[in-house]
């Protein structure tokens, strides 16, 4: 009935380089594509259950002496590592978290997906995203995206094509800055889900201004955000108050043809009404 993939996702210790190879493999999401695919060749209605997923775990110190002795942590790194250096930072593993939903979200494939706490307590989360989710505490980081997702997601969840966005460049590939996806509220509301991969820039989108033959006559914007996500995130593992995650909410108005600044370091919903434009003369 179902196959059961166990998926993780880790950067690198430099911060920056550790979010950029982050969303690299998400973007290329090689593990789940290769489920799909053998699903499809093999023509059965077999579906998928993500059992674990984690992301951002590969530095934590608590478990950095066995990877050192396994191999998988090399000399130099260990020696360079500690609470401060530790790249499972505030807020990429926020927007990397999101993304990833995201892409679970709308393969079309993955009816549940567990968030694993491995050691780090980032939270456990099970996802069921055609009925209800067991309750649990959600800790940011990653808790920040489960709950972006929970409360934006509607009854589907497309990506969208992103034409001419900016890009880096990753082990010779172009990895774009922007990820987005649209769900489906009711007839009359569709949302529209961003995620910013810079950490210091913001990338230029155009919001549609018409939808399935309706116009977009309102818009509201909500944002989670940080400072940056090239910080460490261990000192608010002592010390919850300093989580630096913020939720705001507020109408804008974004004339037609003009294009809508997504802010960096920041998971974005544009709640966007559909319905009639009347002239008023």
């Amino acid at each position: 009935d179902y196959l059961a993939p166990h998926i993780y996702y880790n950067g690198k210790l430099d911060p920056i380089e550790n979010g950029k190879e982050l969303f690299a493999k998400i973007h290329a999401n090689h593990e789940l594509n290769d489920q799909i695919k053998w699903i499809e060749e093999s023509g059965l209605p077999v579906r998928l259950a993500v059992t674990e997923w984690q992301i951002n775990v590969v530095w934590q110190i608590s478990n950095s002496t066995t990877r050192l002795h396994s191999g998988t942590l090399s000399q130099e790194d260990f020696d360079k590592l500690n609470f401060d250096t530790t790249p499972t930072n505030y807020f990429v593993t926020g927007l990397a978290g999101a993304d990833w939903i995201g892409k679970m979200a709308s393969s079309g494939y993955v009816d549940i997906a567990i968030n694993h706490t491995m050691f780090d307590g980032l939270g456990l989360i099970w996802e069921f995203w055609n009925g209800p989710r067991a309750p649990t505490a959600l800790i940011q980081p990653v808790g920040v995206a489960v709950k972006f997702w929970e409360r934006f997601r509607g009854q589907n969840v497309l990506p969208v094509e992103v034409h001419n966005a900016p890009e880096y460049e990753w082990e010779g590939q172009k990895i774009p800055l922007l990820s987005v996806y649209a769900t489906q509220v009711d007839e009359d509301n569709v949302n529209l889900l961003l995620i910013n991969r810079s950490p210091d820039m913001p990338v230029s989108f155009q919001i549609p201004s018409q939808i399935n033959g309706k116009q977009v006559i309102g818009i509201v914007e909500n944002t989670y955000s940080a400072a940056t996500w090239g910080t460490s995130v261990w000192p608010a593992f002592l010390d919850r108050s300093k989580y630096p995650i913020v939720f705001n909410s507020q109408d804008i108005v974004v004339k037609d043809g003009e294009p809508y600044a997504v802010k960096p370091s920041a998971l974005t919903c544009l709640q966007l009404k559909l319905g009639t434009k009347t002239n008023i003369h």
